[in-house]
C-alpha cells in the first residue's frame, strides 16, 4: 500500500509517496499463521464462510512529514477477478501500532485492534473508523484510491500530534 500526501492542492508535484514500512494480512481460517513474507495481501469477508475472512495491516512512517497535508490518498491494487464490494478502513489509535509483520497473526491481533471473537469487527477502543470505499469489479487488476476530506484531516491531525507511525487496517 501507498500513502500519498500533497502539501498544496494546486501543485501535485509536491506530493510525497510513502510506501508502507510493514504490511501483512491475518486470516481467521489460519489463525496461528503469519503471512508477513507473502507479497500479496488478501482482504476478504464471506458471511457464509467466515474462516476465509482476511484483514490487511499497513504501517506507515509519518514522523518525517514536515509540511502541512492538504490532500492524502491511500492507494492499493486489486485483482480484477473479484466481485464488487466495499472496504471499510480503520486506523489503529496511538499506542496500538507496535505490531510486526513477522509476528502478527489472527490469534495475537486483539492487542492491535482486531476483535478476534468476530469474523469482521474491529475493537472500537483501539481503532478509528476512516470510512468506506467501493471497489468495483473489472476484468483487470487496477489501482484503487481512497481519499476524502475526513481522511486527509485525520492523517494531518496524527502528524501534528507527533505520531511516528500510522497503521491502516
Amino acid at each position: 500500500g501507498y500513502l500519498v500526501v500533497f502539501d498544496d492542492n494546486d501543485a501535485p508535484i509536491e506530493a510525497e509517496e510513502i510506501i508502507s514500512s510493514e504490511d501483512t494480512n491475518i486470516r481467521l481460517g489460519d489463525a496461528a499463521k503469519n503471512f508477513g513474507s507473502n507479497p500479496l495481501l488478501l482482504v476478504k469477508r464471506q458471511e457464509d464462510r467466515p474462516a476465509n475472512t482476511s484483514k490487511a495491516y499497513f504501517k506507515f512512517d509519518i514522523h518525517s512529514l514536515s509540511k502541512s497535508i492538504n490532500d492524502a490518498r491511500f492507494l492499493v491494487y486489486k485483482a480484477g477477478k473479484y466481485d464488487n464490494g466495499e472496504v471499510i478502513l480503520y486506523a489503529l489509535k496511538k499506542g496500538y501500532d507496535n505490531w510486526s509483520e513477522s509476528s502478527l497473526t489472527w490469534n495475537n491481533s486483539a492487542q492491535f485492534g482486531n476483535d478476534i471473537n468476530s469474523h469482521w469487527a474491529m475493537d472500537n477502543s483501539k481503532v478509528d473508523s476512516l470510512g468506506v470505499f467501493k471497489v468495483n469489479k473489472t476484468n483487470n487488476s487496477e489501482k484503487v484510491v481512497y481519499q476524502g476530506v475526513d481522511f486527509t484531516n485525520y492523517i494531518e491531525s496524527r502528524r501534528l500530534a507527533g505520531d511516528v507511525n500510522l497503521t491502516i487496517v
